[in-house]
């Protein structure tokens, strides 16, 4: 039997690891553990699947090292049981939410190629998500578009959406980013609806997919998202990928690395003097604020590698 004081070694790593980690993720891969049995020499885990027994261990390992009982060579000592399902009368399946119809896919309608304020640093981007835009899975596939955090990937993203969304009704588009498709395959495996998810996937015609930089040191996710990935390119489906840097710079495997390399990597640079203050002013005039020469080119000067911060300035 399990004594108060067992427990507590337990609830000690809980308390430490829940400092560490989000609170969803900690609700995915640790609020639905048990502990069965726990003396000086080994640990019993109750888990909900062996999918969940493997992601502990290949990323939670050192933290669990730190409490619970070790062999003499160092490693875990703990004894994983799968919880078995209970058996429930058949109902109408609860459809994960990556299974919904294309308008779900929400893309902000403020973010379009017009109100994309052009440059040296970001021309050739933009031109080659427009060429996207425009005949999805014909030209750059996949286009994999990286820079740094407030440069405009976003924008980019969303006013592909919505023009394939305007011009091509029919196609099948999905937008995420790469922590919601982690959660979305976390929650079909507690569904056990990852066929289902599967094939809502590989049917889509346009994949977008922000901060793929996410998916680095999660081996299982990462082999899931490869797998979706040749199937759609296989079939010739748009595929758009962003993330803060190149695929070579991501500790991804080679082979996911080597596919995303296929079609065009571009880089979205540091915007110079004089489009950031375009960008400045093109704020202004939206929030219908008088933004002189002067001002403008003094904000741009001090701000130049951001440019959520670059408009944020004009906000305050």
């Amino acid at each position: 039997m399990l004594t108060c004081k067992d427990q507590d070694v337990w609830l000690k790593f809980l308390e430490f690891i829940k400092k560490r980690i989000s609170e969803s993720e900690y609700k995915n891969w640790f609020s639905h553990i048990a502990v069965l049995d726990l003396n000086e020499n080994e640990i019993t885990l109750q888990v909900p699947s062996i999918f969940v027994q493997q992601y502990i261990l290949d990323n939670y390992k050192k933290d669990l090292i730190i409490f619970l009982p070790t062999t003499k060579s160092g490693d875990l000592a703990i004894n994983f049981v799968i919880k078995e399902s209970k058996k429930k009368k058949i109902k109408s399946p609860i459809l994960p939410a990556s299974i919904n119809n294309r308008d779900e896919t929400s893309f902000n309608t403020q973010y379009t190629f017009d109100n994309f304020i052009e440059g040296p640093s970001n021309q050739f981007v933009k031109s080659a998500a427009f060429g996207v835009a425009q005949k999805p899975g014909k030209s750059f596939n996949p286009l994999f578009i990286h820079g740094g955090v407030g440069l405009g990937k976003t924008h980019l993203l969303h006013s592909l959406g919505n023009y394939i969304t305007t011009h091509h009704k029919r196609s099948i588009i999905k937008c995420i980013t790469t922590e919601a498709f982690i959660n979305d395959l976390v929650a079909n495996l507690r569904n056990k609806s990852v066929d289902r998810m599967k094939r809502f996937y590989r049917n889509l015609d346009v994949l977008i997919v922000d901060d793929i930089q996410f998916l680095q040191n999660r081996p299982n996710f990462e082999e899931e998202f490869c797998n979706t990935f040749e199937s759609l390119i296989n079939q010739n489906k748009q595929i758009v990928i962003a993330s803060d840097n190149p695929p070579s710079h991501l500790k991804l495997s080679p082979r996911l690395i080597a596919r995303m390399e296929w079609g065009l990597v571009a880089h979205l640079a540091i915007p110079d003097l004089e489009t950031r203050v375009a960008i400045l002013k093109q704020k202004a005039t939206s929030i219908n604020l008088n933004l002189s020469d002067d001002v403008a080119f003094y904000i741009a000067e001090r701000i130049f590698n951001n440019i959520r911060q670059l408009e944020g300035a004009i906000n305050r």
